[in-house]
């Protein structure tokens, strides 16, 4: 064997161990910096509103701050009825969540979710990663701003887009749809 395919060899972990690396403090730094979650303290279950009592919920967000857009996030999400009642990821235990993240340059990065197997996956670069190490720190931060997004939709009349700002972030949430169908394959590594 050739010195160059050793090294080569040795190189692959390196490679996929930054890109997780990058991904992971991407979606954390995106996170602290949109600050978007509307309140720490939950509140209850929308009533008498088109996302009340929901199983299935698909929608896609953009955040602007300072004029500048950050990409283009896109939930899918199961079992909505289990987190949204709860507030309690222990108590959730069927709840299963899809982030499709696309970058203002096209790069997309995909993020999934499943609390009946305690498991998460990323999807970067054409390569899955499972990433259920630590699941629930992972999940709490990407929940509480999924929960930021469900927690304001209560209000949202059932028909176009829904907007509002937090904190200087223009957040814009659109493609909106209540109980559509999902695809199992969603919410695994496929």
């Amino acid at each position: 064997m050739s010195k160059t395919s050793l090294n080569n060899k040795n190189r692959v972990p390196l490679i996929v161990s930054a890109v997780v690396i990058i991904l992971f403090v991407a979606i954390a730094g995106n996170y602290y910096l949109s600050n978007i979650t509307p309140s720490p303290t939950p509140t209850p279950s929308p009533t008498g509103t088109p996302i009340a009592g929901a199983k299935l919920l698909q929608f896609s967000v953009t955040l602007t701050k300072g004029g500048v857009n950050n990409g283009t996030y896109t939930y899918y999400t199961k079992n909505v009825d289990e987190i949204s009642n709860s507030y309690k990821w222990g108590r959730a235990a069927n709840f299963m969540m899809r982030i499709e993240y696309t970058n203002t340059a096209g790069v997309k990065t995909t993020t999934v979710f499943d609390a009946s197997q305690q498991k998460a996956w990323v999807h970067s670069n054409g390569q899955w990663q499972d990433i259920s190490d630590g699941f629930a720190s992972k999940f709490s931060t990407l929940n509480a701003q999924w929960l930021g997004y469900w927690n304001s939709l209560k209000t949202w009349k059932g028909t176009g887009d829904w907007t509002y700002a937090v904190n200087g972030v223009a957040v814009r949430i659109y493609d909106i749809s209540v109980n559509p169908y999902l695809s199992g394959n969603l919410f695994g590594p496929n």
